[in-house]
């Protein structure tokens, strides 16, 4: 089993905690012999963290895949104090204070003794941005990775970040345009649209999609847009809502990109494995 920690009782040297991939395990004579803790279910038995209380040596916290148990008794009993939606890689325990680190989720903070817990993330940036678009109601951008902490989110004139309803299927959207159809969203089950308030805030299917898994979306103005994916490029003109497939670009295509030029007009990219193209005409011919 692989062994994630190991705390020396403050008040017993002999007594030893350890945290595996198959739990968590006591020893009361020096390591000579182990036997597993009981008290936490078998799904949460997976414990990266384990830290002995410095200033109440008899409580125990263990950071499992399935939220943060506390013991009260050096490890007799155990209850669960935040959601199991929690993946916790780290606990540190602070004067008054008790701070988690997670995966996805970021870093959280008890000042009760692990009682209650609020995130505490305000200036830590460890989010991957895939998308942005911006919108007369403020940016909208696209956050991958992160599980339900994820998805796209909205930051409003009055400074504040506005999370909006999820997509279906669970997907995550590689690319966003805001277009007279409302927002758009390119994503690997397809392209959902989002129309704009006062509209009911849910996400819907165009009419007609375009097919099969997307990885890059962009747009000129507020009708015409371009989805790249596995297989080809797809056009818009009416911002998003009905999807036709260029013929004359190949497949499959990873990022896509509508650009004015100055004086030269407006040009369209496209990329695939190994190859940039470029198009003067919206996507009909490629150089």
């Amino acid at each position: 089993s692989d062994v994630f920690s190991i705390t020396v009782d403050q008040n017993n040297p002999a007594t030893l905690y350890l945290s595996a991939c198959s739990g968590i395990y006591r020893s009361d004579n020096r390591g000579n012999l182990f036997r597993k803790i009981q008290g936490i279910p078998y799904t949460a038995r997976r414990t990266p963290a384990l830290v002995q209380d410095p200033g109440q040596p008899g409580t125990i916290y263990a950071g499992t895949t399935q939220g943060l148990w506390v013991s009260r008794d050096q490890g007799a009993t155990w209850r669960r104090t935040t959601s199991p939606a929690l993946r916790i890689e780290a606990v540190a325990v602070l004067p008054h204070t008790l701070l988690l680190g997670t995966d996805f989720a970021g870093v959280f903070v008890s000042h009760d003794g692990g009682l209650s817990f609020s995130a505490a993330n305000h200036g830590f940036s460890s989010r991957q941005v895939a998308a942005a678009a911006a919108s007369p109601a403020g940016t909208y951008l696209s956050v991958t990775g992160d599980l339900q902490w994820g998805g796209i989110f909205l930051h409003q004139a009055s400074g504040d970040w506005l999370q909006l309803p999820p997509l279906p299927h669970d997907a995550e959207a590689n690319g966003l345009y805001w277009s007279q159809a409302g927002l758009v969203a390119s994503t690997a089950a397809g392209v959902f649209v989002l129309p704009p308030a006062p509209a009911p805030q849910h996400w819907r299917v165009p009419a007609q999609p375009p097919a099969g898994p997307l990885y890059a979306l962009s747009g000129r103005g507020p009708a015409e847009l371009w989805a790249a994916g596995q297989q080809g490029l797809f056009h818009s003109h009416d911002g998003g809502l009905r999807w036709t497939r260029l013929r004359a670009a190949p497949a499959p295509l990873y990022r896509v990109l509508a650009a004015t030029a100055g004086d030269q007009g407006a040009w369209l990219f496209i990329a695939g494995d190994g190859y940039l193209l470029r198009s003067h005409d919206g996507g009909q011919t490629f150089l």
